[in-house]
């Protein structure tokens, strides 16, 4: 079968490929934006759980089995606050229990460069402005950029010595462009570009079919830009509210882009291969990273994030994705 999927979905769809008795469930994978990157430790994990307990009262399964719904989520929410988490106390990933999922992150890097996952055809890429979908959910501007300058701040203070180095000259590529910019842009990679170009290196180095595309058009709403899941309308042509509250529908104008996804899909689960007649989609390797770019003009190009890309990769793979490290 082919499973696909968007966000926690999408993670969940570079996860499963991975456990043990999955072989020969999966033939393609369609991976859109989050990746293995997202999952946490068990001592993590434990004190999510503690702290989640804590909040309800609760000390066995029975007794929160009693809780009411609205129980449940306003303990969730209690607890990710007690958490210090950022991004909406996004606190539960699949966790690193050496059954289920290896203990160390790097190994699932490497298992889909081995021969079980080569044999699987996989497509795999991200949005422009992934980031911004949470600037509202932040509250605004501000809070947004103070969020994004602790996520940042925090991972540079994780990293050895030559790492600040590397993260530094980072930051430096993107020199010219603003403050916030910056953030957003590191944000973006940590989050979501290092981890899907890290797997799809090592899954075409192992002869798998390998495919990754980028969102950069169209635009649903102006000032979030092709934000995190601004393709989930197009591709299942259904309309979208405005999520900065203007109770506006926007992405529902007919163009190019919400024809040519769908197709491009479907030509993908039917046949390991997206092309269609009018666009060719070349397969993705190390050596160049052909990436098909949805942008006013559809086509394929080259590498196009170049050192950046390089740089970051050396650490995201270690530290995982930006809101799952934290400190107990």
């Amino acid at each position: 079968m082919t499973i696909f999927g968007e966000s926690a979905g999408s993670a969940s769809v570079t996860f499963l490929p991975l456990i043990e008795g999955s072989e020969g469930l999966f033939k393609r994978c369609i991976a859109q934006s989050a990746n293995i990157a997202y999952c946490d430790t068990m001592e993590h994990g434990i004190h999510v759980t503690q702290s989640f307990l804590s909040v309800t009262g609760c000390q066995t399964m029975d007794e929160l089995m009693e809780l009411t719904t609205e129980e449940i989520i306003d303990a969730y929410l209690k607890a990710a606050a007690i958490d210090g988490n950022c991004l909406l106390g996004a606190a539960n990933f699949p966790l690193l229990d050496g059954i289920t999922l290896p203990e160390d992150r790097a190994v699932m890097y490497e298992m889909w460069g081995d021969e079980k996952r080569s044999k699987i055809d996989l497509l795999i890429g991200s949005n422009q402005d992934e980031i911004r979908y949470f600037l509202p959910l932040e509250g605004g501007e501000e809070a947004f950029a103070n969020t994004l300058s602790w996520i940042a701040k925090r991972d540079r203070a994780m990293l050895n010595d030559q790492e600040k180095v590397m993260y530094d000259e980072f930051m430096n590529t993107l020199a010219n462009e603003s403050e916030l910019s910056r953030l957003e842009q590191y944000c973006n990679d940590i989050n979501f570009r290092a981890g899907n170009t890290n797997i799809a290196i090592r899954h075409s180095a192992a002869g798998g079919n390998t495919y990754m595309y980028f969102i950069k058009k169209p635009v649903t709403t102006p000032y979030l830009g092709v934000m995190h899941a601004a393709e989930l309308p197009y591709l299942f042509d259904t309309p979208s509210t405005d999520p900065m509250g203007s109770g506006e529908i926007v992405s529902a104008e007919d163009c190019e882009f919400r024809h040519v996804i769908k197709e491009m899909w479907t030509n993908f689960a039917r046949t390991g291969n997206p092309s269609t007649d009018k666009y060719e989609w070349k397969k993705f390797s190390g050596d160049d990273r052909q990436t098909m770019v949805f942008d006013d003009d559809i086509g394929m190009q080259k590498d196009i994030f170049g050192r950046r890309e390089d740089l970051m990769m050396s650490w995201a793979e270690r530290l995982g994705n930006g809101s799952s490290k934290r400190v107990c």
